[in-house]
């Protein structure tokens, strides 16, 4: 059921191109406000952060855990394939950043300032080689938060686990423009968990695709070092893979063109590894 779920969203993705405004989540963000404004006191602590993104999760994890036979096959095939979609993305990467890529090939660096700003913190670098490395960082974290770690709850613990991290990631974004929220250091924690294997299945997946000897000896350490922060393991990993070192690069456009055909590599080779996976018996 996970290769076939898998299989039919791309499917999906590549034949149909259905627009990014499909897979809107506003309706989180209104059930989030309503939840706030009723009950103000009782949402502040770890437990309203749960019942903020687990309970649609929850939901759907109990209509499809006690519905069996054929039509509980079929339902949760149906079930499946919609949530994959609608929580992967909502956009490629590629996409997302082809004005700034244009930019940069037009010698604009203004234009790719403002295009790089929607993405990245660009105010907070001064010069296009640091605006470069945010991309870089920008490319090598969103391909494993907006793709991987999907695929991987997804084909782990099913839809409801997928959707759950979706909406824990939705929640993170909308917080950062909300400093002194009670639940900012709580969500911090929770994806810090939640990422904490996809993070390292993705590094290990730039070091299997790009320069493994370098890429691996940088994410070798981070198996241990269980406080490490995501960004940080994906962005060191992701860099020594390509054979890049830490310093600022020369031409930020070769090096994030490199970034994303290497993280694109990766999403390949971990979708390879799921169809195996599934053909094997592995994954139900």
């Amino acid at each position: 059921m996970t290769l076939l779920a898998i299989v039919l969203v791309l499917v999906l993705e590549w034949y149909f191109r259905l627009p990014p405004s499909y897979r809107n989540f506003r309706w989180f963000v209104r059930f989030r406000r309503f939840m706030q404004r009723q009950f103000p006191a009782q949402f502040e602590g770890f437990g309203g952060l749960l019942f903020m993104t687990g309970t649609v999760p929850l939901l759907l994890a109990l209509i499809l855990a006690f519905t069996g036979g054929w039509i509980g096959q079929l339902l949760y095939l149906a079930v499946g394939t919609s949530v994959l979609w609608y929580c992967l993305g909502p956009q490629d990467l590629r996409a997302l950043l082809a004005p700034y890529f244009s930019a940069l090939e037009r010698n604009d660096s203004q234009s790719a300032w403002e295009h790089a700003r929607e993405r990245v913190d660009a105010d907070a670098v001064d010069e296009l080689p640091q605006l470069g490395r945010q991309v870089s960082r920008f490319i090598f974290t969103e391909i494993n938060s907006r793709f991987i770690a999907l695929l991987f709850w997804f084909a782990v613990l099913g839809p409801a686990a997928c959707l759950f991290y979706r909406l824990c990631t939705l929640y993170a974004e909308l917080l950062k423009n909300e400093p002194g929220h009670p639940h900012q250091r709580l969500i911090r924690s929770l994806r810090h968990v939640l990422d904490w294997v996809p993070a390292r299945i993705t590094a290990l997946s730039y070091a299997l695709v790009g320069d493994f000897v370098r890429g691996y000896s940088v994410l070798h350490p981070f198996w241990r070092e269980a406080d490490a922060s995501s960004e940080r393991i994906l962005l060191d990993s992701g860099l020594a893979s390509l054979a890049i070192g830490p310093d600022l690069p020369m031409d930020a456009l070769e090096e994030n063109v490199q970034a994303l055909a290497l993280a694109e590599r990766a999403l390949l080779l971990v979708l390879v590894l799921i169809a195996l996976f599934s053909l094997f018996g592995v994954l139900i």
